[in-house]
């Protein structure tokens, strides 16, 4: 069921009538002597809850999450919240020879956003969600538990745009990510 719903994205009310159909003919046909029959039936919906469970799980937002004041295009804003993972840093690559410009240091981490800051009336707005938060420069001094406030940019991740390319955006809405943050410092 969740593969099912993974590769064609079934829709909750179908998957949710499937496995409330097939419980059905499970219950009436497990009193005769097709069992093989019965337990097919069984076997799909637990099939098609599991499908209902995978849909809710990646499709639903609250009315409150961070995702509804992102766009595609990164705009500034002003979060509070709890680091949700450990800082991770990646040095800057100054001497790859393949590279003609070179990077900065940066530091990533998961942020469960609790707070945004409306910025033309500094009033503060309670959200939910967690945010990929990357940093440019180097964090040493925050850890998991931290509760933090940072001025970045916000922004939905950008999904795959060429056939077989790696998409961020799925791979971080498995996660339960639905937004970026870019921090300069």
């Amino acid at each position: 069921g969740i593969v099912i719903d993974r590769v064609w994205i079934v829709p909750l009310a179908a998957s949710l009538g499937a496995s409330l159909a097939s419980l059905f003919a499970w219950l009436i046909l497990s009193r005769t002597t097709q069992r093989w029959l019965a337990l097919f039936y069984l076997w799909t919906a637990v099939a098609g809850l599991a499908a209902v469970h995978h849909h809710w799980q990646r499709h639903h937002l609250d009315a409150s999450d961070i995702s509804h004041f992102a766009d595609k295009e990164a705009t500034p804003t002003r979060l509070r919240g709890t680091l949700h993972s450990a800082p991770v840093m990646q040095p800057s690559q100054r001497s790859d020879p393949l590279r003609s410009i070179p990077t900065q240091e940066v530091t990533r981490f998961v942020l469960r956003v609790t707070e945004r800051q409306h910025l033309a009336s500094h009033r503060w707005n309670d959200v939910t969600g967690l945010a990929q938060i990357t940093l440019i420069g180097r964090a040493d001094d925050i850890t998991v538990g931290d509760e933090i406030e940072l001025l970045g940019r916000l922004a939905l991740p950008g999904e795959a745009m060429n056939p077989n390319e790696f998409d961020y955006a799925s791979f971080l809405r498995d996660q339960g990510i639905t937004v970026t943050v870019t921090v300069k410092d």
